[in-house]
């Protein structure tokens, strides 16, 4: 039995150890997983940044409990990891249960392109059994000194916990490529008829949208699932991006800078990302997830037809007209 007990440990561990390093290190990782707190809608906005900080707080000391020689000490901490997990599979249910709930994300890992749902809920509430086992072992074993059998055991639970993540991160990456249309294949020459900038083609400046123009009718999905479409029902900022486009990648910093510092919500905020699967980079992709929906579509897409996007990168501001569908006009281009 010991043997499990420190298996277990050492796999809990280690996945609390990775979530609590992804929120804590490297820029705007806390920011992030605040956003996507947020974005849940099941805790008042004042409290969202000290929710975050408590939940970091938290995990960093289910690690600590756990590393911990002392018999009582790293139950205290198998029990607080289960309690823990069962209260994120709580918030999740709730959140799904909601009709938006399956566009939601959360950034576990790291920055998440999977929505939450199910698979979370199960995932959280396996890992929960094994603490909560764990626990039970802890109790019932009588304490003893370690060998090197109980050594080996806690490093296969480390190797355990490491492969965890690393499945969970494959999957984020299958979703994500199942989410790009069939039909996103792009070309240097194709590139260049859409405007985008490729060093041999570098656009500065393109005003293709006149003042106040109508959004064209579309009908496109988010790659976390979510429908949009031209009926806007608030003023919204659309942004056009592409992997393949040096300005774009010079300029997304400044335009996720913009968002945050104004404080637009999530919602509002609406990103394209033109290019072929290839140079769909994770960065983009992460980055925009917590201050935006993300659509990816290929060169002269529905959405690029619909919003006269003959140059990126393009970012331009909706508002809805009293004919049910959208006005819009640019706000920058580059």
């Amino acid at each position: 039995m010991s043997y499990a007990l420190w298996a277990i440990r050492g796999c809990i561990g280690t996945i609390f150890f990775i979530s609590s390093l992804s929120k804590t290190f490297g820029r705007g990782s806390f920011t992030s997983f605040a956003s996507s707190l947020n974005n849940l809608r099941i805790i008042p906005q004042r409290a969202v940044v000290l929710t975050a900080g408590g939940v970091v707080a938290s995990e960093w000391a289910v690690v600590a409990l756990l590393i911990a020689p002392i018999q009582w000490i790293f139950t205290l901490g198998l029990a607080l990891a289960s309690m823990m997990l069962v209260s994120f599979s709580l918030a999740i249910i709730r959140v799904t249960g909601r009709e938006e709930g399956t566009a939601v994300t959360c950034s576990c890992f790291g920055s998440s392109t999977r929505p939450l749902g199910v698979r979370q809920i199960v995932r959280n509430v396996l890992l929960a059994g094994l603490a909560i086992l764990a626990a039970a072992l802890s109790i019932a074993t009588h304490r003893s000194s370690p060998s090197g059998n109980v050594f080996v055991s806690a490093m296969l639970g480390v190797i355990a916990g490491v492969l965890f993540v690393i499945f969970d991160k494959i999957q984020d990456r299958i979703y994500l490529i199942r989410q790009v249309p069939k039909n996103v294949r792009g070309s240097p020459s194709r590139d260049r008829d859409m405007g985008i900038a490729t060093p041999g083609n570098i656009l500065v400046d393109a005003e293709s949208v006149a003042l106040e123009d109508p959004v064209g009718e579309f009908n496109g999905i988010t790659i976390n699932g979510k429908r949009v479409t031209h009926q806007f029902s608030d003023e919204t900022l659309v942004a056009f991006f592409s992997p393949s486009c040096g300005l774009c990648r010079r300029e997304l910093p400044r335009f996720i800078e913009r968002v945050e510092n104004d404080k637009i919500h999530r919602s509002r905020v609406l990103v394209v990302i033109i290019g072929e699967i290839g140079n769909l980079s994770d960065e983009f992709t992460e980055r925009l997830l917590p201050v935006a929906d993300v659509v990816l579509e290929s060169q002269g897409g529905d959405l690029s037809k619909a919003f006269h996007v003959e140059s990126l990168p393009a970012v331009l501001r909706v508002s809805p007209n009293r004919a049910g569908g959208a006005n819009m006009s640019i706000v920058n281009a580059y």
